[in-house]
């Protein structure tokens, strides 16, 4: 239900109307009052919002709350309204500012290969559309996408041992997908180099 309500007291004498129609045809309302009596502008204290963020910061409250999103979320016509409320939205704009501040946030951290294994574990299986892989190309392609991956290389090979990790891994990524290449026949002889 969609209404246009020009004033709260109008929002209050709507909200008790609804509460009363649902009430009448026999809804459960989690309702503990006949509504109109709305908080609206109320403005929490610095001590309730400490005590609010203490209580949902609980272990015992985490895990309710999970269960809860875990649940939900399994359900298909929950997965159905959210990626509807979704389509459509372009999301949020950072201003140059705030991605300047997080950017510097950032700097110097990495993740740990826990994280980095959950990640890998979440991800595989995992396909992109056909569209999503053609936009991704397209941008990869861009002259200045590609300038800018290249100056950011060239500042993360500049930090002591970059160069030597980062190599290790390709190498060793190589021979994973490789492994005829490494065998002790088809490595050259000393006299051949």
């Amino acid at each position: 239900m969609v209404a246009v309500i020009e004033s709260e007291e109008e929002a209050k004498r709507v909200e008790i109307a609804l509460i009363m129609s649902l009430r009448l045809r026999g809804v459960r309302l989690v309702n503990d009052t006949d509504g109109g009596e709305g908080v609206a502008g109320y403005k929490f204290t610095s001590e309730q919002r400490a005590a609010h963020k203490a209580t949902m910061n609980r272990p015992e409250t985490r895990a309710i709350n999970s269960v809860a999103q875990k649940a939900a979320w399994a359900r298909p016509d929950v997965r159905v309204r959210m990626s509807a409320t979704h389509k459509g939205t372009t999301g949020y704009k950072y201003t140059p500012e705030q991605r300047a501040k997080i950017s510097a946030g950032l700097k110097g951290k990495h993740l740990s290969e826990v994280h980095r294994a959950k990640i890998s574990v979440g991800l595989k299986g995992k396909t992109q559309s056909a569209a999503h892989s053609a936009a991704l190309k397209a941008a990869r392609a861009r002259p200045e996408h590609r300038e800018k991956i290249s100056a950011g290389v060239k500042v993360a090979n500049a930090r002591p041992g970059v160069r030597t990790r980062r190599g290790t891994a390709i190498s060793a990524a190589y021979k994973r997908s490789h492994p005829d290449a490494f065998t002790p026949d088809n490595l050259p002889k000393p006299e051949q180099l």
